[in-house]
């Protein structure tokens, strides 16, 4: 069980920290909640604590295993015609995982959706966009806390 001040990673939003745990009456059930902080945002949220394995909340990486993850990060990938017309869906299915592997195969279809445009003078959509840059967040967010900003900043991570 994770505790006050403890790092859990949850989807979408990535790195936050366990701020309290509180208990809140809910339909006459005494229900305990995480009260999350993400770093960087105004974003706080609260999760029952018995509901973590289900929202796919976890630990962050080892830096061995999150190092192994990241060298798939901006490979070049092959996008057929479905996964470009379902990415909305695909996007996220990949961001709800909470897996960095996830995460990193949804930035690398975006990328790819993104060269096919740019060739056809196109830009990526709204949608598009605003999922790369959440999945990339997400990314950062664990890399800043496990390896440290230097490194998020060599996986070009950061966003101008």
């Amino acid at each position: 069980m994770y505790k006050i001040n403890d790092t859990i990673v949850y989807p979408i939003y990535g790195c936050g920290k366990i701020k309290d745990i509180h208990q809140e009456e809910v339909g006459g059930n005494l229900i305990e909640y995480f009260e999350l902080e993400f770093p960087d945002t105004n974003i706080s949220i609260s999760i029952p604590t018995s509901q973590t394995d289900n929202l796919c909340v976890r630990k962050p990486m080892k830096k061995e295993d999150l190092k192994t993850a990241l060298k798939n990060l901006w490979k070049k990938a092959k996008l057929d015609k479905d996964d470009a017309i379902n990415m909305d869906v695909i996007a996220k299915e990949h961001l709800n995982t909470g897996t960095i592997e996830d995460a990193i195969k949804l930035i690398n279809m975006i990328k790819a959706s993104e060269r096919t445009k740019s060739e056809n003078n196109k830009a990526l959509s709204f949608s598009d966009d605003y999922n790369l840059k959440i999945a990339i967040n997400f990314v950062r967010s664990e890399v800043e806390h496990v390896l440290g900003k230097k490194a998020a900043k060599e996986n070009k991570l950061t966003i101008e």
